[in-house]
């Protein structure tokens, strides 16, 4: 357990070299190790307001179309930017997407997110059920880590400008829904249905191309 954490927090730090400085990732002020050299916690800036999964969780009316509009589109640029860095996440949720005092979403949680050379697969804690592609297990395990990403980018612009986690309102356990192939309901107003449904048909090959299509959105 501990060399487990351990790893984790290094890999953690080692992406956070990788991507820092950047205005929406969480800033990283160094590791701590303990006396046997085994890592036990980094030194990361402190989110005010919490996650935005807390958020829409304990606030029921949504924010204007616009400011969801927004705080999508700064996820997406936000991967895309990891992407160019040689870093793929593995573990987007709303859960890892901090909000600040000043309004301004961050990013974080590395544990699992793959490096090009230095960690060219992902780790152990990646993607929760609700952002899983709607495939049996062995489907899913063909998919590139690159298509897992973007489907679950589509799964957090769901989560962002729907205000409810997928599958939210589908009866039953996630993870058999998910394995049957039942798909979150999109609303018929949602302005980033067919963006998110895109992303679950893995038909965009990078998340700066879904940011532009949500940026031609923003009025």
């Amino acid at each position: 357990m501990v060399e487990e954490t351990s790893d984790d927090l290094t890999r953690e730090h080692d992406v956070y070299k990788a991507i820092s400085p950047h205005r929406h990732i969480t800033k990283c002020f160094g590791i701590v190790h303990d006396d046997a050299g085994h890592a036990i916690a980094l030194k990361l800036e402190r989110a005010t307001k919490g996650n935005l999964r807390h958020i829409t969780e304990e606030t029921p009316e949504p924010p204007a179309i616009d400011r969801r509009l927004e705080m999508a589109t700064i996820i997406a640029e936000s991967i895309a930017y990891l992407n160019s860095r040689g870093v793929i996440w593995g573990d987007i949720s709303t859960r890892n997407i901090l909000l600040f005092s000043d309004g301004a979403l961050k990013i974080c949680d590395f544990a699992s997110s793959a490096l090009s050379q230095t960690y060219p697969e992902f780790g152990p804690h990646t993607y929760e059920p609700a952002y899983c592609p709607t495939l049996p297990k062995e489907q899913v395990g063909k998919l590139s880590m690159m298509q897992r990403e973007l489907y679950a980018l589509g799964s957090a612009i769901y989560e962002i400008t729907e205000w409810k986690i997928p599958y939210a309102d589908i009866d039953g356990d996630i993870w058999e829904n998910v394995e049957a192939g039942t798909m979150p309901v999109i609303g018929n107003e949602n302005i980033t249905g067919e963006i998110i449904n895109r992303c679950w048909k893995f038909e965009y090959d990078s998340a700066s191309a879904v940011l532009g299509d949500l940026a031609a959105l923003v009025k």
